[in-house]
């Protein structure tokens, strides 16, 4: 006998699933079958409920995908009751591993929404460092590593459903679902600029007569001078002023400057003694120096 009975909407007459409609609310987008295309079967149901916690909030499931922005996620995301959003061990948590400390790399192996922007951002970091690094004392990305972890953690997953928002809106076909290329290529532009920026320090080191690094060289050149073992604790302050710039020979950077020494019980063994100075960085990359003049 003949079964007439015609198939339920999502499975075709051989039993499989049917493609979906064309997704029009954001909530569509929780369909497997449209999940599939972004993200590989073992970590779709991981991402599946975190996108789902999301999209609960502020009514957002319910929007039509044509008229979201990243905004709007990211507020639905950070919404979420604290335990969710900070907690990686729940089973529902907001919080994204991968992203918190792989960062621009994950987003771009993700392919997630502003992907190189975050990149080029990240680059643009590394060259203000070397700009900010002598005034604040310590490195620009000290200062922002946890805010950096727990920004991508928190909003890793937003980013992600913003861009699957942004693709199928368009009707683009992910052809894969991640990219190893994008990864790789974040990782060489990343590492490319700190090496760059390793090296510019290097040399403006051996060429600026006033950096913290070459003083701090001179100056304990002079402790060793007239303290060789560190034992007699002569010499309570070194410092250098009046620092100038003299001639560049070759690779050897001159230079001259005032030299005041300070003994114990603030003791002003000499003030502003003029000394000269040499800087170079040896084949080993390292900074070296000589000190001529001294008291």
């Amino acid at each position: 006998m003949t079964d007439t009975t015609p198939a339920t909407a999502g499975e075709n007459s051989a039993g499989g699933r049917s493609p979906p409609a064309q997704p029009t609310l954001m909530r569509d987008l929780l369909d497997p079958v449209v999940l599939g295309q972004f993200i590989e079967p073992t970590k779709l149901e991981h991402y599946r409920v975190r996108f789902e916690g999301i999209l609960s909030r502020h009514g957002l499931g319910e929007r039509p995908i044509e008229r979201v922005s990243f905004a709007q996620v990211a507020s639905a995301a950070v919404s979420q009751r604290p335990m969710n959003l900070w907690l990686p061990a729940l089973d529902d948590s907001q919080f994204n591993i991968p992203a918190a400390f792989f960062q621009v790399t994950w987003a771009a192996w993700r392919k997630v929404a502003f992907a190189w922007v975050l990149v080029a951002l990240w680059i643009g970091l590394i060259a203000l460092d070397l700009v900010l690094k002598p005034a604040l004392g310590i490195s620009l990305f000290a200062l922002i590593l946890v805010p950096a972890i727990i920004g991508f953690g928190v909003l890793g997953s937003s980013l992600f459903l913003y861009q699957i928002a942004r693709e199928v809106r368009s009707g683009a076909i992910r052809r894969d679902k991640t990219s190893v290329a994008g990864a790789a290529t974040a990782i060489a532009l990343i590492v490319g600029g700190g090496v760059t920026t390793a090296l510019y320090e290097e040399r403006d080191a051996a060429r600026n007569c006033a950096s913290s690094d070459a003083q701090n060289l001179v100056t304990t050149i002079v402790r060793d001078h007239y303290d060789p073992q560190g034992r007699l604790n002569l010499l309570a302050k070194v410092e250098l002023d009046a620092i100038r710039q003299r001639e560049l020979v070759g690779q050897v950077q001159h230079c001259a400057a005032g030299l005041t020494l300070t003994g114990p019980n603030n003791l002003i063994l000499t003030r502003s003694h003029p000394i000269s100075y040499t800087l170079e960085v040896t084949t080993d990359r390292r900074l070296y120096a000589t000190v001529e003049r001294l008291p």
